[in-house]
């Protein structure tokens, strides 16, 4: 199994925080959620390996401090697209599991990650966990890789649900509190301010002093 991780230009990424964060804030906070999610991935012994599938430099360079490689993707990618280029890049390694997930979930777990694999059906299978509001796809495990497309964006996790069913495969959703807080607008921020941890993404926020309008 390989775990992936689609990033796409961290200058660009989470413009819809532009309200509380500055362009060089919302790319140094990136950075520490992408950081936050490699060093957890990194200690899970049952990745064969972990790829980022980005164009972004600096982000390739967080990668490479934690012995992860990179897969180019297309510098107009969007996540599906990118998707399905690594997916195919696994193809190509004869891989037959996909662990894929975001980089703006900053509080996952190794014992959130190890229940999610240890859970997992046998071939044909999907296992997902959505976002907390269930609109965002914010964990794929998928076996064999290829068996669906993915189409990320509004509405996701129903619509892989209907995608999997509609290709016959054994589809196992499951709900943790790590996965669910996907950072995308300034409501999430302040959830993690609230959220028990201490991670990287946490200490970047904190030292803000965000005031909640």
């Amino acid at each position: 199994m390989w775990a992936v991780i689609p990033v796409k230009q961290i200058s660009q990424a989470k413009q819809r925080l532009s309200p509380l964060l500055s362009t060089e804030e919302r790319r140094d906070f990136f950075s520490a959620m992408l950081e936050d999610v490699l060093s957890i991935m990194v200690k899970i012994d049952f990745f064969k390996k972990i790829i980022l599938a980005t164009n972004c430099p600096h982000a390739i360079s967080i990668a490479g401090r934690h012995g992860i490689t990179h897969f180019e993707t297309g510098p107009d990618d969007g996540l599906s697209q990118a998707a399905g280029e690594t997916v195919n890049h696994l193809l190509e390694n004869g891989i037959r599991d996909m662990f894929l997930i975001p980089a703006d979930i900053p509080l996952i777990t190794e014992e959130e990650i190890n229940s999610i694999l240890k859970a997992h059906p046998s071939a044909p299978s999907l296992t997902i966990i959505p976002s907390r509001d269930k609109f965002g796809s914010n964990c794929i495990l998928l076996s064999p890789p290829s068996r669906m497309t993915l189409k990320f964006g509004p509405n996701s996790y129903f619509r892989h649900l209907e995608i999997a069913q509609t290709n016959g495969l054994k589809v196992n959703p499951m709900e943790f509190p790590g996965f669910g807080l996907d950072i995308d607008e300034p409501k999430d921020l302040f959830e993690l301010l609230k959220a028990e941890g201490n991670t990287r993404s946490q200490k970047y926020i904190r030292h803000l002093n965000l005031v909640k309008n």
